[in-house]
């Protein structure tokens, strides 16, 4: 392997393992090489795989069923032993999930002879998942992103049309990733989370319109209809429909 760089080639250097990051093959290369890891998985664990991210699940309700998901664990370590693959135990957490407010059953999980932390949300696929199945963290989460990105917009392109179409690019695809799966929030989350698009219409009349004082006048609903957009808790419920008719 060698690299180019200025018209300048670099020595050779012989590579007996691994593959350049980024490349097209390395994923496939990736999978083919840990598709064997669901041999460690026994009756009644699940495991679910994407890229490098694992997640195991199995209802624990009692020290039987913690023994076998611990046993599962320990098939992985040694997995992972015999593929040359190092196990990160500090990257691994435990999320018991249940409605229950008291009497959850815990068990002190360990990899590598190291304690499995106990965690009350995590973040899985880019969906910050809480124990109690609720999306209070995800949707606070993801707000404050979109906020923040709205704030590079106004400042970098204030005064030009531009920031709508970066608005749409950059800012709404960021409180509408996955919406189908956490698409079922309170009153309150549902103005938090419209909240990003209404201040960006207020924004956008107040830097684009003849009269600035416009903005002032007309409200969100009138907003939109001029901008023509159309409200996020509408996009979601089209977008969960449109799932729905795609499993059906």
């Amino acid at each position: 392997m060698s690299v180019i760089y200025g018209g300048e080639v670099s020595t050779h250097v012989k590579v007996t393992s691994g593959i350049p990051q980024g490349s097209i093959l390395g994923p496939l290369l990736f999978i083919i090489d840990t598709n064997d890891l669901q041999h460690c998985i026994s009756p009644g664990t699940s495991m679910y795989m994407y890229a490098d991210d694992t997640a195991i699940f199995r209802p624990v309700i009692n020290q039987v069923d913690a023994y076998a998901l611990q046993s599962v664990l320990n098939n992985i370590i040694s997995w992972s032993n015999k593929n040359g693959i190092i196990l990160n135990p500090s990257k691994c957490a435990l999320l018991p999930i249940s409605r229950r407010r008291q009497n959850v059953f815990l068990y002190d999980y360990n990899i590598l002879d190291e304690h499995v932390s106990i965690t009350r949300d995590h973040k899985y696929l880019g969906i910050t998942i809480q124990s109690d199945l609720k999306w209070q963290t995800h949707i606070i989460t993801i707000c404050s992103k979109a906020t923040q990105t709205l704030g590079f917009i106004k400042r970098t392109c204030g005064h030009s049309k531009l920031s709508y179409q970066l608005y749409l690019a950059l800012c709404r695809p960021i409180i509408e990733y996955a919406s189908p799966v956490w698409n079922h929030p309170t009153k309150c989350n549902i103005n938090r989370i419209e909240g990003v698009q209404r201040d960006f219409t207020r924004f956008f009349f107040r830097q684009n319109s003849i009269n600035h004082d416009l903005a002032d006048y007309l409200n969100y609903s009138q907003r939109l209809t001029l901008l023509n957009p159309t409200s996020l808790e509408s996009r979601r419920v089209v977008e969960l429909m449109f799932l729905l008719s795609n499993i059906l």
